[in-house]
C-alpha cells in the first residue's frame, strides 16, 4: 500500500480493516482514537491516533498536539490506576513512505528492571486487554 502511495492509518479509518480495533479502543472522538495495542511490546501498550492525516510530529497543528497530550495525561492516569503501571513512556516513529501521525504509550509495570530492554518485549499477544478497555 505504501507502495501506491496509500496511508495504512487513513485506509483503516475508512475500511477499518488494517487494524481492526477488536473492541480495544478505549477513547475515540472526532479528532483522535485510543486504543491498546493488539499485538503489544508492552503489557498495557496504548497508540494514539490523529484522524486527520499528518505525515509527522512537524505537520501537526499545535493545538492538536496540545489536546493529544492533554488526552495522554488522563490515559496515563487511568494505566497507573488500572493496570497498576509504575511509569509510562510515551513516543512517536513515523517512518517510510507515507506514515499517519501516531503515538505510542509504553508502560512499565511495578517491580519491572528499569531500561527499554527489560520492559519492551518481542510483538506478541501479552494480556487480554478487552475487559480493561
Amino acid at each position: 500500500m505504501q507502495d501506491d502511495d496509500i496511508c495504512f492509518g487513513c485506509y483503516n479509518f475508512e475500511h477499518g480493516d488494517i487494524f481492526p480495533d477488536d473492541g480495544l479502543i478505549i477513547y475515540e472522538d472526532e479528532l483522535i482514537r485510543c486504543q491498546f495495542e493488539k499485538y503489544p511490546r508492552a503489557t498495557g501498550q496504548t497508540i494514539i491516533v490523529s484522524k486527520e492525516h499528518y505525515e509527522d510530529i512537524s505537520e501537526m497543528p499545535l493545538e492538536l498536539g496540545t489536546y493529544i497530550l492533554k488526552m495522554t495525561n488522563r490515559l496515563i492516569e487511568l494505566h497507573k490506576e488500572i493496570l497498576g503501571e509504575e511509569k509510562v513512556y510515551f513516543c512517536t516513529i513515523c517512518d517510510g513512505k507515507r506514515n499517519h501521525l501516531h503515538f505510542q504509550l509504553l508502560p512499565r509495570l511495578k517491580g519491572e528492571l528499569g531500561g527499554y530492554g527489560h520492559f519492551v518485549k518481542e510483538e506478541g499477544i501479552l494480556m487480554d486487554y478487552h475487559e480493561n478497555a
